[in-house]
């Protein structure tokens, strides 16, 4: 399959011009993907295996899991507590691999719909009810009390820690009750 050469000015002119995104939601993709080239990669890589397996409709969602999955399981070794795929950029991933190649939008390899402006998006990767900044309020969040959210986040650090001894954690304990 041919490939188009993708620079960030290719990307946000398709994303707009193809797929109606609105500029700003494009500008915030595009810093988003600019700081994590991973995921990109990752997401080409496992979207071209299945192109490769003969499969011409496929789920961004479900590549979305496997760089998960990849980075979460099998690369766990290199586990960085840094690894975050926001799914409201994953969208725009699929989006990226339509540019990208031609043929693969031909046969609309991923299923598209309109794309809406995005509000209060970090770019960061950070998900704000596990911020620790002292000026975050993040009480109430997801109507979680500051404690339970304070215990969550040590009980998210104390997994990877397990996880990089490479014994068997659990990420939500209170889960097993």
């Amino acid at each position: 399959m041919e490939a188009v050469k993708l620079d960030q000015q290719t990307i946000r002119k398709g994303l707009i011009t193809q797929f109606n995104a609105p500029a700003i939601t494009a500008d915030l993709f595009l810093k988003y993907h600019g700081l994590r080239p991973k995921i990109w990669k990752l997401f080409e890589k496992f979207a071209l295996e299945v192109w490769k397996t003969g499969r011409r409709r496929y789920g961004a969602q479900t590549i979305a899991h496997r760089i998960r999955w990849h980075e979460e399981i099998e690369n766990i070794e290199s586990l960085s507590e840094d690894f975050k795929l926001n799914n409201k950029f994953i969208a725009y991933y699929a989006r990226t691999f339509l540019i990208k190649y031609p043929e693969a939008m031909k046969v609309e390899f991923f299923e598209t719909r309109e794309l809406k402006e995005m509000e209060d998006v970090d770019t960061t990767g950070t998900d704000r009810r596990y911020d620790t900044s002292e000026n975050t309020e993040r009480a109430g969040v997801d109507g979680a009390s500051e404690e339970s959210i304070q215990h969550r986040d040590a009980s998210r650090t104390d997994h990877y820690a397990t996880l990089r001894k490479g014994e068997q954690g659990n990420l939500f304990p209170a889960a097993n009750r």
